[in-house]
């Protein structure tokens, strides 16, 4: 599936493929992304999912950084997590903008995702109209700065919509389950965040996924950036056919 941000800043092509020999699981959620904000960064992952409770079990990675300002040296590098399950730890490695490896063991919380999976968790629940499900969203960019890099969600099953999208067919209209999220952090430690998210910050995502089909139509996602700037927002994405 092909995703536009609808600010055009990015794109993502998400595949979940089933029986990865190379994946810990057999569940794998392949992602090619590419952000424009000045830079270029081009990010290729493979999540690997345990397929009960689709949470991360592992990834890798490879990043590419092609800068605007051309004093700075692009470069790519190659990044993973290894998830201890009986530990409850995980070891990442991470390729910072800044040209350094972040190499390190974490305390890791057993039913967490990256920012980019929380939608399809809900794939491996069953999709009824009042159903809540509560789980934990990673944010690498914060443990690379020194904060909590945890979100706690609650989403719920709001209730069943019809929406429009436009295709290459024409304009089709589908049947989709609303889901609202709510991710709840911790009080942010950095000046910045703390003054523009208060004592007890909280943001709201969405998803739509049909309910004849299972597809996600639509999604949003709470991001952080550090780097030119601090920013906090979101990226909204919309299925393209």
């Amino acid at each position: 599936m092909l995703y536009q941000d609808l600010s055009g800043v990015t794109t993502d092509t998400d595949s979940i493929l089933q029986g990865k020999s190379e994946g810990p699981t057999g569940w794998a959620v392949h992602q090619k992304t590419v952000v424009r904000v000045g830079d270029v960064i081009t990010i290729d992952w493979w999540d690997y999912i345990d397929p009960q409770k689709f949470v991360l079990r592992g990834a890798k990675l490879r990043i590419s950084f092609d800068f605007a300002d051309p004093n700075r040296k692009d470069f790519t590098a190659d990044g993973s997590y290894q998830v201890n399950v009986k530990a409850d730890t995980a070891h990442i490695i991470l390729p910072l903008a800044s040209g350094q490896i972040l190499d390190r063991t974490i305390p890791w919380k057993p039913d967490s995702m990256t920012i980019s999976d929380w939608a399809y968790h809900l794939y491996s629940k069953p999709l009824k109209v009042g159903q809540t499900y509560d789980f934990h969203v990673f944010y690498p960019e914060l443990l690379a700065s020194g904060e909590d890099p945890f979100f706690s969600v609650h989403a719920q099953i709001t209730g069943v919509q019809k929406v429009p999208l436009d295709s290459r067919l024409g304009r089709r209209e589908y049947q989709v389950y609303q889901v609202k999220a709510t991710f709840r952090h911790v009080p942010f430690k950095d000046p910045f965040f703390a003054r523009f998210l208060g004592p007890k910050p909280q943001l709201d995502a969405e998803a739509w996924i049909t309910v004849k089909d299972g597809v996600l139509l639509r999604y949003s996602t709470p991001f952080f950036r550090t780097s030119p700037t601090k920013s906090v927002g979101f990226s909204d994405f919309i299925v393209q056919h």
